[in-house]
């Protein structure tokens, strides 16, 4: 009874007191608050970097400008360890491991006191920028744009950033966004695709989006860089609403070792988005594809009467697939409780690339999913009405069905 007794305490000690991970500290940032540590630890970083860093002759030469992305890890010692980063030059990326070679070792970051390994991602923009009144100058245009961006004829150039509609799963993207997502306390991101708006509560993706704005100087180049190609938004009884519609386009061209002279995939799509108030959004997407793929994939689609990942199909030319697909959902969340999605889609469990559970690979199917988040928990249900393509099962020439 006593150990039962002492077993509960201890449980209960877990759930009452929160979890706490701190950053990585610099000795000058030792003396900071909790809450301005990590501040502190970025700010001193880049003084670091942009003091330290020498561009090498040819970048001065070529008078490359951009943003060089460098994902790192501070380790257990407080040694900083470049993973990746993705320099256009051999030269640029040999200097960049040398700043980060010369850094001083730190304190490491810990969680609940224990000390972890951190990794983080940091841009260097090129050419360098300078410290005091130019970067501030830097920071009040850039707060300039964004507000008139915002604000402009009350139009919003993002409008689903801040709507019930599901950020498009593709393992690069929520990459990116995990790495700061994970970041957060008491965060569930297991169950994909996520949300705009919960996720636009803990990053500004408006302010992601910005940084990808080119220069354009008529309305085709706002429309084709920039902006929905056509979007209408309104307010109707104290309620607000806008729809947006954008044409797509995906050409691609390969080869493989097969006898295939090249492969391909041609792809022209149709995307519709929505929303009512701030509680309904509806998306819908209209794919036509003709491809032909390395030759070991078209043998898979062929055998199982299916392109993969995609649906089905009908020949195409010279050993060819054309396969036309479709994808839309209606996304409710009547409170912060809960959040109802109907459509036909995909959905993924988990944090790899692949998933035991529930992953990507399968076609677009029906199903309905229901997400009640309360105090540190979230439950999802879904239901699922999915096709068996194995051959063995067929019922004259057409596959049987199975629920999840």
């Amino acid at each position: 009874m006593k150990k039962i007794f002492l077993l509960s305490i201890l449980l209960i000690s877990n759930i009452v007191f929160s979890q706490t991970e701190k950053p990585p500290v610099f000795d000058n940032c030792k003396q900071q608050d909790f809450n301005t540590t990590e501040t502190c630890f970025f700010d001193t970083l880049e003084a670091k970097i942009n003091s330290s860093l020498m561009l090498p002759d040819k970048i001065k030469k070529e008078k490359f400008q951009g943003s060089v992305r460098v994902l790192f890890t501070v380790n257990t010692n407080g040694e900083f360890v470049i993973n990746y980063t993705n320099a256009p030059y051999a030269e640029l990326k040999e200097e960049i491991l040398r700043v980060f070679d010369n850094l001083p070792k730190i304190t490491p970051a810990t969680y609940n006191g224990r000390v972890i390994e951190k990794q983080f991602y940091y841009n260097i923009t090129i050419p360098l920028k300078e410290k005091n009144t130019q970067k501030d100058t830097i920071d009040i245009q850039k707060a300039i744009i964004k507000k008139e961006i915002q604000d402009s004829s009350n139009e919003n150039l993002f409008p689903e950033d801040n709507s019930q509609l599901l950020i498009p799963f593709t393992h690069d993207t929520y990459d990116y966004m995990q790495a700061d997502l994970l970041k957060k306390d008491n965060q569930h991101y297991a169950v994909k695709p996520f949300i705009y708006q919960e996720v636009n509560s803990e990053i500004n993706l408006d302010a992601k989006k910005e940084a990808l704005l080119k220069p354009a100087n008529n309305w085709w180049q706002k429309k084709i860089w920039n902006e929905h190609f056509f979007m209408v938004k309104g307010k109707e009884d104290a309620i607000n609403y806008w729809f947006t519609i954008d044409p797509e386009m995906d050409l691609q061209l390969g080869k493989d070792n097969s006898d295939l002279k090249y492969t391909y995939n041609n792809t022209r799509a149709v995307k519709i988005q929505g929303g009512i108030g701030e509680k309904f959004g509806f998306a819908a997407s209209i794919y036509e594809s003709q491809g032909r793929f390395a030759s070991y994939i078209n043998d898979y689609n062929v055998a199982h009467k299916v392109v993969t990942g995609r649906g089905k199909y009908k020949s195409f030319k010279n050993n060819g697939f054309d396969y036309p697909v479709a994808e839309a959902y209606l996304s409710y969340s009547p409170n912060k409780i809960f959040n109802f999605q109907f459509g036909q889609g995909k959905n993924f469990i988990g944090d790899g690339y692949r998933s035991l559970f529930l992953s990507d690979v399968a076609t677009n199917y029906p199903y309905l999913k229901i997400s009640t988040t309360f105090w540190k928990i979230r439950y999802t249900n879904m239901w699922l009405f999915l096709d068996d393509i194995r051959s063995e099962l067929a019922s004259n020439g057409e596959q049987i069905r199975k629920f999840v």
